[in-house]
């Protein structure tokens, strides 16, 4: 049962960017128009450095119930729900076009260590044959004070070639999954952006 909880979430986040494929356009328009490795032990990594987020972001802190984030310029906060009471999902896109997504998912998690993720991840992905291949290691961090694990996968998704990387966080019991898709060249591209994401986010 306590496995089932984490599997859920994990399957929350995979499903997000393909709904979303099909209706950005309406929700933009609403919102105002490495190398492959196996699994290793993780690494400790540096918390997040105080947020650089622009002004026009710090205006702009979408809520959910327990914690706040700031919204890097050229993003939007979509209007589609992601089906967890403590979510948002923030998008980017060019000409209606979906190019990145980050999904913000929360729920319980009991008797699951948080180091055990990327491996629940993995196995999920597998199971729904998305060919997943690890990137690096996975790597131990804070966000805004609490305990957090991140790690990237590439997989396909529907033929489409995807990059995530998902930030795990545990506060009261409660995981906090924060996941970046996009394409490999927009990843890259947007990889500051994710971290201004984490940089900005504040608990309530």
């Amino acid at each position: 049962m306590a496995l089932a909880a984490a599997v859920f979430i994990v399957l929350v986040a995979g499903v997000v960017w393909s709904a979303l494929q099909r209706d950005v356009a309406e929700t933009t328009g609403a919102e105002g128009r490495q190398e492959p490795s196996g699994h290793t032990e993780p690494t400790p990594d540096p918390s997040p450095q105080q947020s650089r987020t622009t002004p026009q972001a710090e205006a702009n802190q979408p809520e959910a119930r327990s914690y706040r984030v700031g919204v890097p310029q050229g993003w939007h906060r979509s209007r589609s729900g992601n089906g967890t009471e403590d979510g948002l999902i923030l998008t980017k896109a060019k000409r209606d076009v979906l190019t990145a997504v980050v999904t913000i998912e929360s729920g319980p998690l009991v008797g699951v260590p948080l180091e055990r993720l990327p491996d629940v991840t993995l196995q999920q992905l597998v199971v729904r044959n998305e060919n997943p291949v690890p990137v690096g290691k996975p790597k131990l961090m804070r966000v805004d004070g609490h305990r957090a694990i991140s790690f990237t996968i590439r997989l396909q998704r529907r033929a489409e070639p995807l990059v995530e990387r998902q930030v795990a966080v545990l506060r009261n019991n409660q995981l906090h999954l924060i996941t970046f898709a996009a394409t490999p060249h927009v990843y890259r591209a947007e990889a500051d952006a994710f971290e201004e994401i984490l940089r900005s986010w504040r608990w309530k």
